[in-house]
């Protein structure tokens, strides 16, 4: 069983092109209960507050995390998530912004 989201930005093909959307299917909050996970759980590190983009454009649509300046970087909880099931995480153009203090 799946959830929805009421809004997301999401990135469709061509690559780069964000739409906002109302509604968004996502996994049912019992998949990851005890498991940081960016939608429902997201770990506390210092991009938290920052806008989602959630990537279909992607294989394992990773989530990233738009910064002040613009720039998306993937999430961290979508990284362990994708690297947990499989999937490879592409590189992200990083302005360095994402790295903790």
């Amino acid at each position: 069983m799946s959830t929805r989201l009421l809004a997301a930005n999401v990135a469709l093909p061509p690559w780069g092109m964000v739409r906002r959307v109302e509604r968004f299917d996502v996994h049912d909050p019992k998949v990851c209960r005890g498991e940081f996970c960016v939608i429902h759980n997201p770990s506390p590190h210092k991009m938290r507050h920052w806008p989602k983009v959630y990537r279909l454009d992607l294989p394992g649509c990773p989530v990233e995390r738009t910064c002040p300046h613009g720039v998306g970087h993937t999430d961290p909880d979508s990284v362990a998530y994708m690297r947990r099931v499989g999937y490879f995480v592409p590189p992200h153009g990083c302005d360095g912004c994402c790295h903790d203090a």
